[in-house]
């Protein structure tokens, strides 16, 4: 057997009905999160599912003892002892209720997926209507006790223990005036709109692990070291597509920085451009673009048409853009970005980092594909923003004569899967790994190829898509001689 028919086993012939039951806290956030870590995981690793156990931990059940005095366990003891005793596989926890030192049979990683770090503050409806020098401030730690001192020389401060759910009860019914916390827990729980003020990182440092997911497992479980060494892991192997067939699909801007890299690491690229990407004619003048109070470019494709159409030194208002690689092309391209959606490059993503900064009324300016979704349009319009939608440039299937052998395809945007299921529906895919960038590509997969097990990138670059490859290729070889 071959090095590539050795890779083609792998993929395919790795027990795709393993069940592993991870443990999480009760609470409705720990819930959330963990269930929304658990998919995330699953999309990674088809051939492995997650069953959720609910536990309770000391911090849920004692309410009275201050964090700031309690054990280093107190969140974790009980999931801990159900990963030792081996009820459960693994445990999904906040990365800072995890104690700095962890017995020696458990081991952790952390999971790539992170919110917001900081802290904010959420003030009663009493409090925000007559607002004065000497709040009651619900706190919970030494680092916002030593903020509320400097911001609010002459507040009173108590403790506040319980769930969010709780301690926003206890601020509705006006047990406190002020109440600090991590915004990752209200993003989570779709809680944002309670935010009254962001606290900048420089005002109050948010401790390192802030907004992070922790996964801890006994040392001896090894499904999970295995899967360890697939986070953990920061480097791959370069050789690690060698002999392996790439299909891009992906457009001209994209293309030759996605053949270099998948030659880097010994793959043999195969140019297919799906789809060609033509700038709309007299979609906008450049003397009106300072009618609006945002512009937003949710693509490097479209950051670099937007560019070529403009002169150095026009006048733009504030622009929004999605993702650190549009975020460099608009820099590369003489502009700066007011605000980059990084935690999510979705149109959800955008809608969530907008949502904070925008007020009613203002008047925003989106430039899109004919491809693009309604969802940041019909969110912006929610809010109140009158919303200019623009077609930017056209998505133009290219018609291919033959399709090419292949052992990984890699997809870059809708447009170029709807290409590839209109000329060639979803049979070719069979036996394939499918690697998308994006959750909306992701999702696109999803909907037109619900057999061919597409996977989304760990990061939404080519980078990342080789990266979730290679590291994939790994992780089920390693299972093979486990």
């Amino acid at each position: 057997m071959n090095h590539q028919q050795r890779r083609k086993k792998i993929w395919f012939d790795v027990d795709t009905s393993l069940m592993l039951k991870a443990g999480t806290r009760s609470s409705n956030l720990a819930l959330i999160q963990t269930n929304s870590a658990l998919r995330r995981i699953e999309k990674v690793f088809p051939s492995i599912e997650f069953k959720t156990v609910p536990f309770s931990s000391p911090g849920d059940r004692d309410l009275k003892t201050d964090l700031r005095i309690s054990e280093g366990d107190f969140f974790t003891k009980d999931l801990d002892q159900a990963v030792l005793s081996g009820k459960l596989d693994c445990a999904v926890h906040s990365a800072k209720d995890l104690p700095e030192t962890l017995p020696d049979e458990i081991g952790m990683f952390l999971l790539p997926w992170k919110e917001d770090p900081r802290d904010v503050l959420i003030f009663s409806k009493k409090f925000r209507e007559n607002p004065h020098d000497k709040p009651v401030i619900g706190v919970s730690s030494d680092r916002r006790e030593t903020f509320c001192k400097t911001r609010y020389p002459n507040c009173i401060m108590k403790s506040i223990r319980g769930d969010i759910e709780t301690r926003l009860a206890q601020l509705d019914s006006e047990d406190y005036d002020i109440v600090i916390m991590a915004s990752a827990a209200l993003i989570r729980l779709n809680l944002t709109k309670r935010i009254d003020e962001w606290i900048s990182l420089e005002e109050l440092p948010a401790p390192e692990r802030q907004g992070v997911l922790a996964v801890t497992y006994h040392v001896e479980n090894r499904f999970m070291r295995t899967m360890s060494r697939f986070f953990r892991k920061q480097h791959f192997d370069p050789c690690c597509l060698s002999t392996s067939t790439v299909m891009l699909t992906c457009s001209e801007k994209l293309m030759q920085k996605s053949v270099n890299m998948i030659k880097e690491y010994r793959g043999i690229p195969i140019e297919t451009p799906l789809i060609k990407l033509v700038p709309t004619e007299n979609c906008f003048q450049e003397s009106e673009l300072n009618n609006f109070d945002w512009l937003i470019l949710t693509s490097p494709t479209a950051v670099s048409i937007f560019t070529s159409q403009i002169s150095e030194k026009v006048q733009l208002p504030k622009i929004a853009v999605c993702g650190p690689g549009t975020e460099k092309i608009l820099i590369e391209n003489g502009f700066k970005a007011d605000l980059v959606a990084d935690a999510n490059f979705g149109s959800q993503g955008m809608v969530d980092a907008l949502e904070n900064k925008l007020n009613a009324n203002d008047k925003v300016l989106r430039f899109c594909s004919d491809y693009s979704s309604e969802t940041i349009t019909s969110a912006l319009k929610k809010m109140g923003c009158e919303v200019d939608e623009r077609t930017l440039y056209q998505n133009i299937p290219r018609k291919i004569e033959d399709l090419p052998d292949f052992d990984v395809v890699f997809f870059a945007s809708s447009s170029a899967i709807k290409a590839f299921v209109e000329q060639w529906g979803t049979m070719p895919l069979d036996r394939k790994i499918v690697i998308t960038i994006g959750e909306p590509t992701f999702k696109t997969a999803c909907r037109l190829m619900p057999d061919c097990h597409a996977l989304m990138a760990s990061k939404a670059t080519v980078k990342g898509m080789v990266a979730t490859t290679a590291d994939l290729l790994e992780f089920r070889e390693r299972l093979l001689r486990s």
